[in-house]
Formats: structure tokens, C-alpha cells, sequence
């Protein structure tokens, strides 16, 4: 019976702890994406989008049980994931979640795993495409707020206001909550299948170069 919880208690582990730092690196993919919406007018008083764990709980514990329970569904082989895999899978995810949140006509259903190296680190940026209108739509959905008289206002979004700037957070924060919570976990494991097979074909490719070479 010891044997049996222990064992339990080791596979637990090992996907909280990759889904905890996977959720990590797909906030700060997030974040960087969403910088189509940031101020232009940049300054230490004006609003920015960081989406760090202690500031946006309630987001983090929201992905990182997502990712925990459909990697543990899937089995998914995490101990032999190296950083290009976690890399490369949280550019996905962000992509992915950015485009479903703010761009309504987004194929979310014919998504294309993102063109990123298997084997490096450093790669050229993959860019957000979304339509302008559809930016400033979703920026006004985040900068407005309801005022004293209980009626929305849309506030500038390079307001030096404080208080102003934590309710765009909580607006921001909850957009994200029910864009993750609504995407279906089989679209999410759909990713992680395409990535592997993208992951194996590279892999095999680099073998087979690696074979034919002499070797003196």
C-alpha cells in the first residue's frame, strides 16, 4: 500500500512541477504577445502587462491546473522534455490563447503548430496578426471601467492613475480566465501531440544527417 501512494505521489509530482513552470514560461509568452495592446507613451507610471504569478493568482492557478490535469490524461512523458520543448510548447500555448481572446474569427480548430526551431533558443519572434479594429476593440474592453455614477467609462490607457490601473489588471485577468476555461482541453492536447511529432520528425532528420557523415 506504501508502495502504491508513493508511487502516486511521484507521478503527481512530476507533472505539478512541469505544469508549474510550463505556466511560468506560457504568462511571460502571454505577456509579450499582448504588447500589441501596451501603452505607446511608455513610463514607470503608466500601465504595463506582466502577468506574474503572485500579482495574477487566480490566472496562474487557473493554467496551471488546466495544463496539470491533460498532461496527466495524457501520460505525457515529462522528465524526458528538455527546455527547446518547454520553449517551443509555451510559444504555442500563448499563440494560441491570444489569438482566441482577441480576434473572434481565429481558426482555432486549424491551428498550425508555429514554425520555431527544435534545437535553439534563439529564433526571430513570431508575431501577433490581428486586425487593428480588433485590438482596439479588445484594449477598450480592458481599459473600461464603471464609474461613480455606475455607468462605463473608457479611461486612457496611458493613465498615470493607480487605481485605475489595477482594475484594467482585474479586467485584463478575468479575460484571460474564461478564454483558457472555454478552450477545450482536446485542443490543447492536440497541440502537445502536433508539437511531439514535430519534435520526433526533427529528431530523426538530425540522425539520419548525423549518420552519414565519416568520421576520421
Amino acid at each position: 500500500m506504501g508502495c502504491c501512494v508513493s508511487l502516486c505521489c511521484i507521478v503527481c509530482y512530476k507533472y505539478t512541477f512541469f505544469a508549474d513552470s510550463l505556466t511560468q514560461h506560457v504568462s511571460d509568452s502571454i505577456a509579450k504577445n499582448l504588447s500589441i495592446i501596451k501603452p505607446t507613451k511608455w513610463s514607470l507610471k503608466t500601465w504595463y502587462i506582466t502577468l506574474d504569478k503572485d500579482k495574477f493568482k487566480e490566472l496562474t492557478n487557473t493554467l496551471r491546473h488546466k495544463l496539470f490535469v491533460i498532461m496527466k490524461e495524457m501520460n505525457l512523458d515529462v522528465f524526458n522534455k528538455n527546455g527547446y520543448y518547454e520553449e517551443n510548447l509555451s510559444q504555442n500555448l500563448a499563440y494560441y490563447i491570444v489569438n482566441i481572446m482577441i480576434d473572434e474569427d481565429f481558426e482555432g480548430n486549424n491551428f498550425q503548430i508555429l514554425n520555431i526551431p527544435t534545437n535553439t533558443l534563439f529564433y526571430d519572434s513570431i508575431n501577433i496578426n490581428i486586425d487593428n479594429d480588433k485590438i482596439i476593440s479588445f484594449q477598450n474592453s480592458i481599459t473600461t471601467i464603471i464609474n461613480k455614477d455606475n455607468q462605463p467609462e473608457l479611461i486612457d490607457i496611458n493613465t498615470d492613475n493607480r487605481v485605475y490601473q489595477k482594475i484594467f489588471d482585474k479586467n485584463l485577468e478575468s479575460k484571460l480566465i474564461n478564454t483558457i476555461n472555454n478552450i477545450p482541453n482536446e485542443r490543447i492536447e492536440f497541440i502537445i501531440k502536433e508539437l511531439n511529432n514535430k519534435f520526433k520528425i526533427d529528431e530523426e532528420a538530425e540522425n539520419e544527417v548525423l549518420s552519414k557523415q565519416n568520421y576520421a
